[in-house]
Protein backbone atom coordinates (compact mmCIF):
# COMPACT_ATOMS: atom_id res chain seq x y z
CA UNK A 1 0.00 0.00 0.00
CA UNK A 2 3.34 2.37 1.03
CA UNK A 3 3.64 2.07 -3.25
CA UNK A 4 0.33 2.98 -4.29
CA UNK A 5 0.98 6.86 -4.26
CA UNK A 6 3.95 6.88 -6.65
CA UNK A 7 1.26 5.03 -9.33
CA UNK A 8 -1.91 6.95 -8.52
CA UNK A 9 0.59 10.28 -9.71
CA UNK A 10 2.10 8.64 -12.48
CA UNK A 11 -1.59 7.97 -13.56
CA UNK A 12 -2.26 11.47 -13.52
CA UNK A 13 0.35 12.57 -15.42
CA UNK A 14 0.11 10.08 -17.98
CA UNK A 15 -3.64 11.67 -18.24
CA UNK A 16 -2.75 14.76 -18.23
CA UNK A 17 -0.12 14.26 -20.77
CA UNK A 18 -2.82 11.99 -23.03
CA UNK A 19 -5.27 15.18 -22.19
CA UNK A 20 -2.98 17.82 -24.22
CA UNK A 21 -1.45 15.33 -26.78
CA UNK A 22 -4.97 13.64 -28.20
CA UNK A 23 -7.38 16.77 -27.17
CA UNK A 24 -5.49 19.27 -29.77
CA UNK A 25 -6.88 20.12 -32.76
CA UNK A 26 -4.68 18.99 -36.02
CA UNK A 27 -2.77 22.29 -35.82
CA UNK A 28 -2.27 21.78 -32.01
CA UNK A 29 -2.51 25.46 -31.36
CA UNK A 30 -5.62 26.08 -29.08
CA UNK A 31 -5.17 29.67 -29.12
CA UNK A 32 -7.91 30.54 -31.94
CA UNK A 33 -5.71 32.04 -33.50
CA UNK A 34 -5.19 31.62 -37.51
CA UNK A 35 -2.53 29.25 -38.44
CA UNK A 36 0.21 30.04 -40.90
CA UNK A 37 -0.28 30.06 -44.63
CA UNK A 38 0.98 26.78 -46.08
CA UNK A 39 3.84 26.96 -48.22
CA UNK A 40 2.63 28.37 -51.71
CA UNK A 41 0.29 30.53 -50.61
CA UNK A 42 0.51 33.69 -52.73
CA UNK A 43 -0.37 37.47 -52.12
CA UNK A 44 -3.76 38.36 -53.43
CA UNK A 45 -2.01 41.50 -55.41
CA UNK A 46 -0.09 38.12 -57.22
CA UNK A 47 -3.18 36.06 -57.67
CA UNK A 48 -4.71 39.55 -59.61
CA UNK A 49 -1.24 39.58 -61.69
CA UNK A 50 -1.56 36.11 -62.87
CA UNK A 51 -4.98 36.67 -64.01
CA UNK A 52 -4.46 39.46 -65.65
CA UNK A 53 -1.44 38.10 -67.71
CA UNK A 54 -3.77 34.98 -68.19
CA UNK A 55 -6.30 37.70 -69.67
CA UNK A 56 -3.58 39.63 -71.97
CA UNK A 57 -1.46 36.25 -72.94
CA UNK A 58 -4.10 33.29 -73.71
CA UNK A 59 -7.50 34.85 -73.53
CA UNK A 60 -7.71 36.12 -76.82
CA UNK A 61 -6.44 32.62 -78.38
CA UNK A 62 -8.55 30.62 -75.89
CA UNK A 63 -11.93 32.51 -77.19
CA UNK A 64 -11.11 32.57 -81.04
CA UNK A 65 -10.63 28.57 -80.64
CA UNK A 66 -14.17 28.43 -79.10
CA UNK A 67 -15.95 31.10 -81.42
CA UNK A 68 -14.62 28.36 -84.14
CA UNK A 69 -16.63 25.83 -82.23
CA UNK A 70 -19.71 28.00 -81.74
CA UNK A 71 -19.37 29.82 -78.79
CA UNK A 72 -18.81 33.15 -77.97
CA UNK A 73 -16.34 33.06 -75.25
CA UNK A 74 -14.86 30.17 -72.88
CA UNK A 75 -14.51 29.44 -69.60
CA UNK A 76 -11.65 30.42 -67.19
CA UNK A 77 -12.05 29.15 -63.98
CA UNK A 78 -14.15 26.46 -62.25
CA UNK A 79 -15.25 26.74 -58.60
CA UNK A 80 -16.34 24.21 -56.45
CA UNK A 81 -18.64 23.77 -53.77
CA UNK A 82 -16.30 23.16 -50.21
CA UNK A 83 -18.75 20.83 -48.97
CA UNK A 84 -18.73 18.65 -52.42
CA UNK A 85 -14.88 19.21 -52.47
CA UNK A 86 -14.33 17.47 -49.07
CA UNK A 87 -16.58 14.91 -50.20
CA UNK A 88 -15.11 14.12 -53.05
CA UNK A 89 -11.60 14.07 -51.09
CA UNK A 90 -12.42 12.14 -48.74
CA UNK A 91 -14.44 9.33 -51.62
CA UNK A 92 -10.92 9.67 -53.56
CA UNK A 93 -9.23 8.95 -50.03
CA UNK A 94 -11.19 5.94 -49.34
CA UNK A 95 -11.39 4.29 -52.79
CA UNK A 96 -7.40 5.15 -52.79
CA UNK A 97 -6.68 2.70 -49.70
CA UNK A 98 -9.55 0.39 -50.88
CA UNK A 99 -7.18 -0.47 -54.07
CA UNK A 100 -3.84 -0.15 -51.93
CA UNK A 101 -2.86 3.29 -53.22
CA UNK A 102 -1.59 5.95 -50.62
CA UNK A 103 -3.00 9.50 -51.70
CA UNK A 104 -1.09 11.94 -51.18
CA UNK A 105 -2.51 15.31 -53.21
CA UNK A 106 -4.60 16.27 -55.73
CA UNK A 107 -3.81 17.43 -59.44
CA UNK A 108 -5.98 19.87 -62.05
CA UNK A 109 -6.58 19.06 -65.12
CA UNK A 110 -8.09 21.35 -67.81
CA UNK A 111 -10.36 19.61 -70.41
CA UNK A 112 -13.07 20.16 -72.96
CA UNK A 113 -16.44 19.28 -73.43
CA UNK A 114 -17.03 17.80 -76.69
CA UNK A 115 -19.50 18.55 -79.35
CA UNK A 116 -22.14 15.96 -78.01
CA UNK A 117 -21.97 18.15 -74.62
CA UNK A 118 -25.27 20.11 -73.99
CA UNK A 119 -25.34 23.45 -75.74
CA UNK A 120 -24.42 25.66 -72.64
CA UNK A 121 -21.28 23.25 -72.07
CA UNK A 122 -20.89 22.34 -76.10
CA UNK A 123 -17.03 22.85 -76.92
CA UNK A 124 -15.79 24.75 -73.86
CA UNK A 125 -12.91 24.36 -71.52
CA UNK A 126 -13.60 22.41 -68.10
CA UNK A 127 -11.63 21.33 -65.12
CA UNK A 128 -11.55 17.90 -62.80
CA UNK A 129 -9.64 16.81 -59.93
CA UNK A 130 -7.80 13.50 -59.76
CA UNK A 131 -6.41 11.87 -57.15
CA UNK A 132 -2.26 11.81 -57.08
CA UNK A 133 -0.02 9.42 -54.81
CA UNK A 134 1.73 6.07 -55.40
CA UNK A 135 1.05 2.40 -54.74
CA UNK A 136 1.21 1.70 -50.84
CA UNK A 137 4.27 -0.15 -49.78
CA UNK A 138 4.41 -2.46 -46.69
CA UNK A 139 6.94 -0.77 -43.88
CA UNK A 140 7.77 -4.51 -43.08
CA UNK A 141 8.97 -6.07 -46.06
CA UNK A 142 12.01 -6.73 -46.45
CA UNK A 143 12.03 -7.56 -50.25
CA UNK A 144 11.28 -3.60 -50.97
CA UNK A 145 14.57 -2.53 -52.95
CA UNK A 146 13.08 0.69 -54.32
CA UNK A 147 13.98 3.55 -52.77
CA UNK A 148 11.47 6.20 -54.70
CA UNK A 149 7.90 5.97 -54.87
CA UNK A 150 6.05 7.06 -57.53
CA UNK A 151 3.57 9.77 -57.02
CA UNK A 152 1.37 9.58 -60.38
CA UNK A 153 -2.44 9.23 -60.65
CA UNK A 154 -4.51 7.11 -58.88
CA UNK A 155 -7.40 4.57 -60.88
CA UNK A 156 -10.14 6.31 -58.57
CA UNK A 157 -12.55 8.49 -60.89
CA UNK A 158 -11.92 12.23 -61.15
CA UNK A 159 -14.35 14.79 -59.97
CA UNK A 160 -15.50 17.07 -62.48
CA UNK A 161 -18.61 19.08 -60.70
CA UNK A 162 -17.29 22.38 -60.74
CA UNK A 163 -19.28 25.22 -62.21
CA UNK A 164 -17.35 27.43 -65.03
CA UNK A 165 -17.39 31.06 -65.72
CA UNK A 166 -15.74 33.90 -67.81
CA UNK A 167 -14.36 36.13 -65.05
CA UNK A 168 -10.84 36.42 -63.97
CA UNK A 169 -9.45 36.97 -60.39
CA UNK A 170 -11.05 38.83 -58.05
Amino acid sequence: MKNLGPIIVGIIIGAIVTYFTICRDESGDQSGEPSKPPKGVISIQKATELSNNWTAYRKPAVDSCAQVAGQKTDDRCVSWNLKDLRAYLSYAESESKKLGYEMTGIRVNLGVYGAHEVPECRNLTTMFIAPTGHKTVSKASSLNLSTTLQHGDLPVRPYNKGTGGGHGYP
